[in-house]
């Protein structure tokens, strides 16, 4: 009987495997990182997939991105051109939907589209660019995060703060049909 690998063999094997080996093709990221996870549990082996990974979905009959964070440092560029919002991550951070993980994901959206983002934990940032929308409601989450509009038309927005340092900005951003200092609903708990 073969001899059983003792748990440093494990903790190494684990991150090795974590480089998805190029004969697997094109598996989705979330699937791959959903196996590893698997395996280093079964192994008793304390690796986590890393974080940095934002879940981007469209629903055409309300015309609404979603964006979902993970607890990790997230950094995310949503821009509209051309009837089409693009979701793109920066640095490390990965978005994914349904069928796909990569740096980006493309939707066509229209003339006008709703975002809704709940970033959850982490130092995350949100730069938002160009966008004509009627509702963009933004969830930073805890952690030290940054918010940005430039170039947008909005109808409604919220943005909410969790605990640290939350800094939000807006440049050449036009707040549609309200009246001065009310078409903006902020929310940051006291530290």
């Amino acid at each position: 009987m073969p001899a059983v690998p003792s748990t440093p063999l494990i903790h190494s094997v684990v991150p090795t495997i974590a480089k998805r080996p190029p004969e697997w093709g094109a598996v989705p990221r979330a699937v791959f990182g959903a196996l590893v996870v698997f395996l280093a549990a079964q192994c008793g082996s304390a690796y986590a997939v890393p974080n940095n990974y934002v879940t981007a979905t469209y629903d055409p009959a309300q015309q609404l991105i979603t964006l979902t964070g993970d607890p990790g440092n997230n950094a995310v560029t949503v821009a509209w051109k051309n009837n089409t919002v693009t979701v793109t991550g920066t640095g490390l951070t990965r978005i994914g939907n349904a069928l796909s993980s990569s740096t980006s994901v493309s939707f066509h959206t229209g003339s006008s589209v709703g975002i809704t983002a709940n970033l959850n934990g982490g130092n995350d940032s949100i730069l938002i660019n160009a966008l004509r929308s009627s509702n963009v409601s933004l969830d930073l989450g805890d952690g030290n995060n940054f918010a940005r509009l430039t170039y947008c038309n909005i109808t409604t927005l919220s943005v909410i703060g969790g605990t640290g340092i939350d800094t939000f900005s807006k440049s050449a951003t036009k707040l549609v049909n309200f009246p001065p200092d009310s078409s903006v609903e902020f929310f940051f708990p006291p530290q």
